[in-house]
């Protein structure tokens, strides 16, 4: 096990596009778990969902969450953050830029015609903002 700092949390997630894993809490207090695509923007982590998506019922109800993070090949490094999320409002960020340029992060500039797609979908897109508040983190790259 590792102690990271701030920034060196910031700096590991801000690296490289990586899926994280989202946990949060249902109404009936069982844990959910899913995939996310992120972005760091200056000391929060920004994520995508529909309002309807289960994640983003939970949080709305609950808003605790668990992130975790790590690489896909030896030696692994990664971190499980914890703390609370929040909304952020459509006038603060632009959902259908964000849902295009993240998509263009993770998959490539051959697919933001995708991302216009998903930010085009029909629904209420929503952005969560999530802060950090603990975190453990771990790095076999340094043993």
């Amino acid at each position: 096990m590792t102690t990271w700092t701030r920034e060196d949390l910031f700096a590991f997630l801000a690296e490289q596009p990586r899926i994280g894993r989202l946990a949060t809490m249902t109404s009936e207090q069982d844990p959910h778990v899913a995939p996310v695509w992120f972005r760091v923007d200056d000391d929060r982590i920004l994520v995508h969902t529909m309002a309807g998506y289960k994640k983003a019922r939970n949080l709305a109800n609950h808003p605790r969450f668990a992130l975790t993070v790590d690489t896909e090949e030896w030696p692994y490094k990664g971190v499980t953050i914890r703390g609370s999320a929040t909304f952020v409002e459509a006038d603060a960020i632009d959902h259908h830029e964000f849902v295009e340029n993240v998509t263009v992060s993770y998959l490539g500039e051959a697919y933001r015609p995708m991302g216009r797609a998903m930010a085009d979908m029909a629904g209420d897109h929503v952005i969560l903002m999530l802060d950090p508040e603990t975190w453990s983190s771990f790095d076999y790259s340094s043993n």
